[in-house]
C-alpha cells in the first residue's frame, strides 16, 4: 500500500512537469570555473562529446564540451571560456523506502539527491540520521538546512532555517549518489 501511494505521488509529479524535464537525468553536477569558483548543477543531458547542466543556485543553463570549453551560457561565464573540471555523480539507488539513510559502510556523511513534490531535485549532505524516521540534511547549492520526518510512509519537510520548501512538503525521491562518479573534464 505504502509503495502504492509513493508510486501514485510520483505520477502525479511527472505528469505535471513540463516536457523538458522528462530528459534530466539524475545527476550531480560540479563545475570548477578558472576564477577558482565551483558551483553545483543537475545534469540535463551527455554524450561522449557534449554536456548541459543547469546550475541549482542560479537556474542558469550551460554546454560544455569534453574539453572544458563553454559551448553556450545564459549565465555569466560566455562562450568560448574554460572551465577547471566537470565531475559528474549520477544517482546510485532510490533510498526512499530504507531502513536508515547512511552510507554503505554506515557512516555519515552521505550525500544525496532529494526530488521534492514539484519535480525539482537537489543536492545534500546528510548530516544526522538517528533512526529511519528522520535525518537532517545541508544542500550543498545554498547551505540551507532541513530536517525531513517520515510520517504514514511518506517523508515530509520537517523544518528548515531558510530553505524554500515549508514544514509539511512532500518530497517524491530521496537516492544516493555513485560517488565515485566520473570526472568528465579534468584540467
Amino acid at each position: 500500500m505504502k509503495k502504492t501511494v509513493h508510486g501514485l505521488l510520483l505520477l502525479l509529479a511527472l505528469l505535471s512537469l513540463p516536457i523538458v524535464s522528462w530528459a534530466q537525468v539524475p545527476a550531480l553536477v560540479t563545475v570548477g570555473f578558472q576564477d577558482g569558483s565551483a558551483y553545483f548543477a543537475n545534469l540535463l543531458s551527455r554524450t561522449e562529446t557534449t554536456v548541459q547542466v543547469e546550475f541549482l543556485h542560479s537556474g542558469s543553463r550551460y554546454e560544455f564540451d569534453n574539453q572544458g570549453y563553454i559551448l553556450s551560457s545564459t549565465g555569466k561565464y560566455k562562450a568560448g571560456e574554460r572551465v577547471n573540471l566537470i565531475d559528474i555523480d549520477p544517482k546510485k539507488e532510490s533510498i526512499y523506502y530504507s531502513e536508515s539513510l547512511h552510507s554503505t559502510d554506515g557512516t555519515l556523511p552521505l550525500y544525496v539527491g532529494i526530488m521534492f513534490g514539484d519535480g525539482k531535485i537537489y543536492y545534500g549532505v546528510v548530516e544526522a540520521s538517528a533512526e529511519a524516521s528522520w535525518f537532517s540534511i545541508q544542500f550543498l547549492h545554498s547551505g540551507s538546512h532541513y530536517t525531513m520526518h517520515k510520517e504514514a510512509g511518506a517523508w515530509k519537510v520537517h523544518s528548515t532555517d531558510n530553505g524554500h520548501y515549508p514544514p509539511g512538503h512532500v518530497l517524491i525521491d530521496i537516492f544516493s549518489l555513485d560517488e565515485g562518479g566520473f570526472f568528465y573534464f579534468a584540467q
